[in-house]
């Protein structure tokens, strides 16, 4: 059992602040410490204890090795973090070496599951409480979705394919053929999306053109956002602006107005390369930086002004560790090596 996830440093707060700062709590409750492993099992684990509230999205948050981090306060998970989600609950994170899945909300992290190692883990949104991964089941996957308000899984049967996102309680799903499909998680049936989808955000789509990104309400009305080489769209909440990836940082970082494609320029620092991988908020996007991946500067970037800020400094070492990672379900250990 790992133990407990304590602050190292806290302020006085409510009980809801626990969550929904998950910096500004003087004590954390603790979720139930019975761990879950399902492995090959079709059986949802049982119901677990978790703190009543919500994760606030607007608090930055990243890891180094066992640590999870915000800026006022840092908190030990037992475990080294490969990669991890949030939620509107908490967070999901893989950990290191087993690929194993947990599920935190201010107190013991909970076992809930196992996946592959690789770039992208997770799937999750910090408006809803689901997050989503491929889980190994004999000589095959199946996809598990897990409600962390709930603290269990939702039934999938019918469910198959490779995971792409979650938007709110909306999955999608890439089959053979590429071939996408919507599902509602917790509801039957599925409808059929186009083809190159990478992203939603309500009504609102991003396409891998292998020329960049497009975006839209569909394929055909979509317009192009971003470098040639992207192949990646974070959207702001209100699906206003899109970062994209594979931004060359030597005229900065930009983000798009998902509407007309407009180019917005946040930053002119000197970085070799630099994404954005979470909004905040709908007019604050987070960042990373880096010249030679020998260390990270964590930038919250503000549209209001054009200008981004350093929210931290983080060494890396790939050989050595300790393993950092940012919101968004993806492996950067497991990406740059």
């Amino acid at each position: 059992m790992h133990r407990m996830a304590e602050p190292r440093s806290s302020k006085v707060g409510s009980a809801r602040a626990a969550i929904a700062a998950a910096l500004l709590a003087s004590t954390l409750l603790a979720t139930g410490c019975e761990e879950q492993d399902r492995g090959g099992s079709s059986d949802n684990p049982p119901l677990t204890e978790i703190a009543v509230g919500e994760f606030d999205p607007a608090v930055p948050t990243w890891t180094e090795g066992s640590i999870l981090h915000t800026p006022d306060a840092s908190y030990d998970l037992g475990t080294e973090v490969l990669a991890y989600v949030r939620t509107s609950v908490g967070i999901v994170f893989v950990a290191e070496h087993e690929e194993l899945v947990y599920s935190w909300t201010g107190g013991e992290p909970v076992k809930v599951g196992r996946t592959f190692f690789g770039g992208e883990m997770l799937f999750g949104d910090p408006e809803s409480p689901y997050a989503a991964w491929q889980q190994p089941r004999g000589r095959h996957t199946e996809v598990v979705v897990f409600d962390q308000r709930r603290g269990r899984r939702v039934p999938t049967e019918g469910l198959s394919g490779n995971l792409i996102a979650i938007d709110g309680s909306d999955l999608y799903l890439r089959h053979q053929m590429a071939r996408i499909s919507l599902s509602r998680i917790g509801k039957r049936g599925s409808e059929r999306v186009h083809s190159r989808l990478v992203a939603a955000q309500g009504e609102i789509r991003a396409f891998d053109t292998h020329e960049g990104i497009a975006v839209g309400t569909d394929w055909h009305s979509a317009v192009r956002v971003g470098p040639s080489d992207s192949r990646t769209a974070v959207f702001s909440p209100d699906a206003r602006w899109v970062s994209t990836g594979g931004d060359d940082f030597e005229d900065g970082l930009s983000v798009y107005d998902a509407r007309t494609g407009r180019q917005r320029q946040l930053a002119s620092e000197d970085f070799g390369h630099a994404t954005g991988f979470e909004w905040l908020d709908d007019g604050t996007l987070m960042a990373w930086g880096t010249t030679e991946f020998s260390n990270l500067s964590l930038l919250r970037c503000e549209l209001a002004t054009g200008s981004c800020s350093v929210v931290a400094e983080v060494d890396l070492d790939l050989r050595r560790g300790p393993l950092v990672a940012v919101p968004g379900g993806w492996s950067l250990w497991a990406t740059w090596n």
